[in-house]
């Protein structure tokens, strides 16, 4: 192989520019990064690395020079298609298939096996060992990143053409970014600190030198990829209509049928089938937000996470221990390890025209084997969250009595307020898209274990997504009412939720508005009272609460396995 000896340029985005790289070039044999006050960085490239490789030393040569966020995003910029075929030595590097379309080299899967049997025993060992590890340092973690394997997942399966966005929500300084850090740097991720969706289609003219007509698009880039945007606050809060504009597109795209847009330069867009996964991460949604997800049409999933509150034990361990970024690498490895894994299976085929292996996995001929009591859940939880996530409008109002009384010649006039709220909702979505999307996210969540097929241990992220969607004191409302077997009294939100009287009052009229409770006056203080509407009583049986301890039923055995296999070797 001849190496290049003229310099080859990437085409920097605004955002490099802006941090101040002021050029990304192929020199030779090297990887070569100008950034503002003459500082340069050389990586050495040689054959057969992968974007791995080369994530993993940007990482080691940038990360103390221009920071964490900065060295993710530029190694996520080489490390896209389209840069990476330019930078990339590959010639000597395995092939897998030769693609008649694309005419490029693909990446060969890092293992191999014999059989699919092989594969799935080996995809759920990893799967819980990667469990293990997270519970071994940051145990609070999990579940986010449970979630975020699962959209992921969504991303490899053939028959799967509708895009996914799911937004982890949680208290600030937590570890709703732990989860996408971990996936950053693979070929097929697409990472981002500040997403933009009015960049997805680009009316910028004229294109920067080496640029081709469409690379601008934004949404060229997400296509076929898991796009990763832990911060999204530029996308979801500030002003109603810049949020109004933001939701829209989103909305749009999340079809996955492209977008077109006109400006004073033309009309531009992409068209076709435009597939990509995407997790985020957000503090918390205003209730401003809410109304507009449902006026567009609500295509965004959300994950809340348990509120923990450690204790002064557990924190004092947590710095006795450890540093975070030893743990975090911990996780990484078996991250990567488990991917590697994921990506080796032997009946996956590579999707057509691209320059890096995407493994597309058919499971279609799997569904006769589906539990059919998880889709029956599927259903019931598709029509809980159309209730859930309806946009209730309420307002308060007072109203005044007076009673009057007299003994002999005194007269007493007492006057009373009662405060209340009126309200009105938005038009029930119908739940037919509800219950695909909770499909998809299931059979995604069976195949990230190595499973074909959904059963009962794929539901209970689907309960946490459904009860996840509605806005917080609404959904803290409703958990509590499923524990307290469906009735709940005012005074009892207010002592165990920690609410304000009128702010409980609410929620509990959201919850009559949606259809959801109805409401009723009990007691000798005329406290309001919410029952559970007889449609939904599902949620209170045996079966619901037993499907919520299902889901780690087969960590805790492989724990077992584990301790019984170093038992024996002891």
């Amino acid at each position: 192989m001849t190496l290049q000896t003229q310099p080859v340029q990437l085409p920097l985005d605004d955002n490099l520019r802006k941090q101040g790289i002021l050029d990304v070039s192929r020199v030779k044999d090297e990887l070569v990064i100008l950034a503002n006050n003459e500082r340069r960085f050389q990586i050495k490239l040689k054959k057969g690395q992968t974007p791995e490789d080369i994530a993993k030393l940007l990482e080691t040569e940038l990360d103390e020079p221009l920071g964490r966020k900065l060295s993710q995003y530029i190694t996520g910029f080489i490390c896209k298609p389209e840069n990476w075929a330019i930078i990339s030595i590959n010639t000597s590097k395995p092939q897998l298939k030769q693609n008649a379309k694309a005419g490029s080299d693909r990446y060969k899967p890092k293992y191999h096996f014999n059989t699919f049997e092989e594969w799935q025993v080996s995809v759920e060992s990893a799967y819980h060992n990667l469990h293990k590890t997270v519970d071994d340092n940051i145990p609070q973690a999990w579940a986010a990143i449970e979630f975020i394997l699962a959209i992921k997942a969504i991303l490899h399966i053939k028959e799967i053409t509708l895009p996914y966005i799911g937004i982890i929500l949680g208290p600030p300084a937590g570890v709703k970014t732990i989860a996408l850090r971990l996936l950053s740097g693979r070929v097929y991720t697409f990472f981002t600190d500040r997403f933009n969706p009015r960049s997805m289609i680009s009316h910028v003219s004229p294109l920067p030198p080496g640029m081709k007509e469409g690379d601008q698009h934004l949404l060229n880039r997400m296509k076929n990829c898991f796009v990763i945007a832990p911060e999204l606050a530029s996308l979801l809060s500030g002003r109603e209509e810049e949020v109004r504009e933001n939701i829209q597109l989103m909305t749009r795209v999340a079809d996955g049928q492209g977008l077109e847009t006109d400006s004073g330069l033309g009309h531009k867009g992409v068209t076709g089938k435009v597939m990509f996964v995407m997790g985020g991460a957000f503090v918390e949604f205003s209730p401003m937000v809410y109304g507009l997800l449902t006026t567009f049409g609500a295509k965004l999933y959300f994950f809340r996470l348990s509120e923990i509150a450690k204790t002064h034990e557990q924190c004092f361990e947590e710095l006795k221990g450890d540093q975070h970024i030893v743990k975090f690498q911990r996780m990484k490895d078996a991250m990567d390890k488990y991917l590697d894994i994921f990506e080796s299976c032997p009946i996956a085929e590579p999707e057509e025209g691209l320059q890096y292996y995407l493994p597309k996995i058919s499971l279609d001929r799997f569904r006769a084997n589906e539990n059919d009591d998880a889709i029956h859940i599927i259903v019931y939880l598709g029509k809980l969250l159309g209730r859930l996530r309806l946009v209730a409008w309420t307002r308060e109002y007072i109203t005044s009595t007076k009673k009057t009384t007299q003994e002999g010649d005194k007269t007493e006039t007492i006057e009373t307020e009662k405060r209340d709220y009126s309200f009105n909702t938005s038009l029930l979505e119908d739940q037919s898209r509800a219950n695909q999307q909770h499909y998809n996210l299931a059979l995604a969540h069976a195949l990230s274990m190595g499973r074909t097929s959904i059963g009962i241990e794929d539901i209970p992220i689907l309960v946490k997504i459904t009860l996840s969607t509605a806005p917080q004191n609404r959904h803290r409302v409703f958990e509590e009412l499923l524990r307290n077997d469906g009735i709940l009294t005012t005074k009892k939100i207010q002592d165990t939720l920690h609410l304000h009287r009128s702010t409980a009052t609410r929620a509990m009229t959201e919850l009559v508005a949606v259809g959801l409770v109805q409401q009723d006056i009990v007691g000798e203080e005329h406290s309001k009272a919410i029952t559970l509407e007889n449609e939904f009583n599902w949620f209170l049986g045996s079966e619901f609460k037993a499907v919520q301890e299902e889901n780690y039923r087969r960590y805790h055995e492989y724990l077992e396995n584990v301790n019984r296999v170093a038992n024996g070797k002891a």
